[in-house]
């Protein structure tokens, strides 16, 4: 007969070791990325027809207003850590559909 002394609370059952599934990111990301990129340089040099740079636009515009709201969101820094990668990306692009369209309505002054 076991004593009082000997119950569960002081002698736990020992819980196997949890399994630790590193997360890998999928392998399309990186190519993703290189082409958005490229597409943001793309727009520098190819003409872009004005119906796309108003979307461009719209679509910029709606993009800093969410960079903002998840910015005033975030409970800590660390949490938005990609801020610096998406603030640049998002100002890449938006200097990009300024310059297209500066050079659209340029050539059509000529």
């Amino acid at each position: 007969m076991l004593s009082a002394s000997h119950d569960e609370t002081e002698f736990p059952m020992a819980q196997p070791p949890a399994l630790i599934i590193p997360k890998v990111a999928p392998k399309g990301r990186d190519i993703g990325f290189a082409l958005g990129i490229v597409a943001i340089l793309s727009i520098l040099f190819l003409p872009i027809p004005p119906f796309l740079i108003d979307i461009g636009l719209a679509f910029s515009i709606a993009f800093s207003v969410l960079i903002l709201m998840v910015s005033l969101w975030i409970q800590k820094p660390l949490d938005f850590s990609s801020f610096p990668v998406i603030l640049l990306i998002s100002t890449m692009t938006r200097l990009a559909l300024n310059i297209a369209t500066t050079t659209r309505y340029s050539f059509a002054w000529t």
